[in-house]
């Protein structure tokens, strides 16, 4: 019903957009000769090549598609040139808009905003090159069942938001299974045909008219009236742009009044004086036919032609050139074929040159894709994307697995009646291809639920998940899944737990190792109402005794009860973050305040200085270790989802900017998961809702890294009397660097100067230490005459010394060698690791009882960089060591 073909011009003045985005309102230059426009056809596949551009201070977006739209008929689908996908917009029995990206991270679907134009279906679409936008019009009202006539936009860069196109002009009355076309020569839309209903819900009669509607500064409808013979009035017909001869080409359709399918092939030309001409063709062809799905192949100046019905459904390709004096009809005949349709869509890829063919049919809807090459070397191809990854969900946790590089998500709600919530684990790979995969877990999983909160112990490479909602409708149990062994299991918990609770927010407190939660929903007892269902109260976890105990607030007022609100952890300040959330008033909250552990004032509101985000709830925040800030994407309120970035500044006085991304960015969302990859230096956003729509898809916001010089911390421990301090620099050896250090209530201070060795390691001890005292230190050093600095972490001294060396010596020659000190004979455990993170010899050893130790390990490893780990009364040391053959 709906055809499209590709104008030569529309490419050339497309292809500047790759490095001029500015809106231009100039018309497209007059058409050149027909073997000049095969040349620029040419070039428009040239510019279809993806170019990579480096992510700026705001960072690029890229997405990871998710599972595929919904089945759909008499929808409308356009090709953005630019962003090289398919765009499909409403249809039966769904209203929503999808993107089929050929090229990028991961090729498949990617969903839009749902709000924009009402429901439809039978309405027409075209793509408009010079604003790079999607223009919708006219088609039946899928509730009301009322023809309608208005015009709807989406920019296809920037802010993808649907509005309503302000027209002047009488406007043709409303209709449906109308075609619709660009003429790039003019800069307008050419609506021809369709259907007049007559009275609500069908009948209607089918019309010959043709409307223009400009598309430049004030876009205004203006009737054609082409003087001689014309069609039949027609509705469900193929039209196409034949970019040779500047006219439009017409074949076949439904005939209302007689009830007759039509097999006549008409031209209207589109100069100064539209004529139109009925065209003279030979052969058998398709025969009558309505709904069938053409374009205009410029390089073979011919019509291609597909499938609809004719009683039956149809699935026949054929072919019209056009470049004869009497055109003749031929089919294409291939292996394979997709299954006979009508009410689908069709584009033009011109990067590959070839047909895709989208949904349908009426009565039974698809949501396969196929794929026609033009050049003849191949038939038809199912190019449906087949990706895998979690099902639609939201309310969900995530964290980041250091040892896998990966990303790890739990749970989550799935909309479905008779399971609204799951118990799946998913693991998404994050090197170069990013990849979801299953993880099929051992031991008993918990239970279905939604709204918990998780974190990641990197310490035990362990995911720790608490709470959420589910059978029974509050939790409060504590799980752990063994991120190395794919093992889940359910500590058994000491202390006071939190009250059952869900929509609560978790951080990793590594300094103190343990898990602490900030507010969340409890339920609410009506006999005891001074107990509140929304809930501001502070726990800890230990994750080395799993007990649980309070946080007191101290004389600090802590923030209002809440719900759904970000958390992250500042190391460098050694405090908690909490931003926004809704309170029980409805009352949804930009706030930020700050939790500082070691403080006998613990809560802190802070007022930042610049334009705060607005208020939300369910939004995605992570510390950025590399910038000092925190990032916040998307979230929710009472009116709408957001789709913004924003970033809070934590250097000198913090400080809210609105980031601007580049590349394609994943729709407006909240209640997804997130997590920091400090592999690739990105944000990934995971699935979420809009409108209460769940989705599956992941954006990855990448940021370019800062500075050359890379500098980051790989050891700091506390032997004594005595702190020691590893860091690495990427440069190598040569670096010259100074050491700070801070406490809790001081300011920094310079120590002495660091210098790399030769394999650029800089070591610093700091001997001016307090049994019991926690201190910061970071390193600081010039690059371009500036000084920067690492990122700030806090080691506390222990009165009674945890100490370890490491191997001895280092690097060590055969059998391991430990040296260490215990301060008790408590149990206490050591273990040899590989970069990976894998247990190579493990040994406990707090039968040894307090003082110092050298412990043989007890068997023999591989060459190569290892760390020794000691761990005991939940504080862990870390020594990186070498092992030699």
């Amino acid at each position: 019903m709906t055809s499209v073909s590709l104008d030569p011009c529309a490419a050339h003045v497309v292809s500047r957009r790759a490095v001029d985005v500015r809106p231009r309102s100039r018309r497209c230059p007059p058409a050149p000769a027909p073997v000049i426009r095969l040349a620029w056809f040419a070039l428009a596949a040239l510019w279809m090549i993806p170019r990579a551009g480096a992510a700026g201070p705001a960072g690029e977006w890229s997405i990871l598609p998710g599972d595929p739209p919904a089945a759909r008929a008499f929808h409308a689908a356009i090709y953005d040139l630019p962003g090289d996908r398919m765009v499909v917009f409403g249809g039966q029995p769904v209203c929503d808009t999808w993107s089929l990206t050929f090229t990028g991270v991961g090729p498949g679907w990617r969903h839009h905003s749902t709000l924009g134009p009402s429901p439809r279906y039978g309405h027409s679409a075209i793509y408009d090159p010079l604003r790079d936008r999607m223009i919708v019009f006219g088609g039946v009202d899928a509730v009301g069942g009322y023809a309608l006539n208005d015009v709807w936009e989406i920019p296809l860069h920037g802010t993808e938001t649907w509005a309503q196109l302000a027209t002047s002009g009488t406007p043709p009355s409303g209709r449906t299974f109308h075609s619709a076309v660009y003429d790039p020569g003019r800069d307008r839309m050419i609506v021809f045909g369709g259907r007049v209903l007559s009275y609500q819900g069908g009948g209607g009669s089918s019309t010959d008219e043709v409307w223009a509607l400009s598309l430049g500064a004030t876009p205004t409808w203006t009737p054609l009236a082409p003087p001689g013979s014309f069609p039949l009035p027609r509705d469900r017909a193929t039209m196409v742009y034949d970019s040779r001869r500047d006219r439009l080409l017409i074949y076949g359709g439904w005939h209302q009044f007689t009830s007759a399918y039509l097999n006549d092939t008409w031209a209207l030309t589109l100069g100064a004086l539209p004529e139109w001409i009925q065209i003279g063709v030979s052969g058998a062809g398709p025969g009558r036919r309505r709904d069938g799905l053409g374009v205009y192949d410029a390089a073979s100046d011919r019509l291609v032609f597909f499938g609809g019905d004719n009683g039956s459904l149809r699935n026949d390709t054929w072919q019209l050139p056009l470049d004869a004096p009497v055109p003749t009809w031929s089919e294409i005949v291939g292996p394979t074929r997709p299954a006979p349709r009508n009410a689908a869509s069709v584009v033009l890829d011109p990067a590959r040159r070839r047909m895709i063919v989208f949904g349908g049919p009426a009565g039974a809807p698809l949501n396969d894709v196929w794929a026609l090459p033009l050049d003849g070397t191949t038939g038809w191809a199912d190019i449906s994307p087949s990706i895998s990854a979690p099902g639609r969900r939201d309310l969900f946790s995530g964290v980041y697995d250091g040892g896998g590089q990966r990303m790890v998500v739990f749970g989550g709600y799935n909309g479905v009646l008779s399971f609204t919530s799951v118990n799946d684990t998913w693991a998404l790979s994050l090197g170069s291809f990013p990849a979801w995969a299953q993880i099929v877990t051992q031991g008993t999983p918990p239970s279905r639920r939604y709204g918990h909160s998780a974190i990641a112990d990197p310490t035990r490479r362990q995911m720790v998940v608490f709470g959420g909602s589910g059978s029974p409708l509050w939790l409060n149990d504590v799980w752990i899944l063994d991120l190395a062994s794919a093992a889940w299991s359910r500590p058994a918990v000491g202390g006071a737990p939190p009250s059952p609770r869900y929509f609560q927010s978790a951080i990793y407190d590594g300094s103190r190792d343990r898990m602490v939660i900030f507010g969340g929903y409890q339920a609410y007892d009506p006999n005891h109402p001074e107990n509140p269902a929304f809930v501001n109260d502070t726990y800890r976890f230990s994750l080395a005794t799993h007990a649980w105990t309070v946080i007191l607030n101290g004389p600090s007022t802590p923030p209002s009860g809440r719900i759904l609100h970000s958390a992250i952890y500042d190391p460098v300040r050694d405090r908690m973050i909490v931003f926004g959330g809704i309170d029980n008033f409805g009352v949804f909250h930009n706030d930020v305040w700050a939790l500082r552990f070691a403080d006998p004032v613990p809560w802190q509101s802070l007022t930042p200085l610049g334009t705060p985000p607005a208020g939300r709830r369910g939004h995605f925040a992570i510390y950025d270790p590399l910038r000092d800030r925190m990032v916040v994407f998307g979230g929710e309120d009472a009116q709408r989802s957001f789709g913004d970035v924003w970033e809070l500044s934590f250097a000198g006085v913090p400080t809210w900017t609105e980031l601007s991304p580049g590349g394609l960015a994943p729709v407006e969302r909240a209640l997804g998961a997130t997590a920091y990859d400090p592999g690739t230096d990105r944000m990934v956003v995971c699935s979420g809702s809009v409108g209460g729509i769940l989705l599956n898809d992941t954006g990855l916001l990448a940021w370019a890294s800062p500075t050359a010089v890379e500098v980051s911390l790989v050891s700091a421990r506390a032997e004594g009397g005595l702190v020691v301090l590893d860091w690495y620099a990427a440069t190598g050896a040569g670096l010259q660097a100074t050491a700070y250090r801070r406490t809790e209530h001081s300011e920094w201070e310079a120590l002495g100067s660091v210098s790399a060795d030769g394999t650029g390691y800089l070591l610093y001890e700091d001997r001016a230490v307090s049994p019991g005292e926690r201190y910061a230190y970071r390193l600081g050093y010039f690059e371009g005459g500036v000084e920067q600095f690492t990122a700030g972490t806090w080691v506390e001294v222990p009165a009674l010394a945890l100490a370890l060396v490491g191997l001895r010596p280092n690097p060590a020659v055969g059998e391991p060698v430990a040296s260490f000190t215990l301060p008790s004979g408590s149990p206490a455990r050591l273990q040899l690791l590989d970069v990976t993170g894998r247990v190579w010899l493990a040994r406990e050893v707090g039968n040894l009882g307090a003082g110092s130790h050298l412990v043989r390990l007890g068997g023999s490893v591989p060459a190569g960089i290892y760390w020794l780990r000691l761990t005991q009364g939940g504080r862990s040391l870390l020594a990186r060591s070498v092992v030699v053959r």
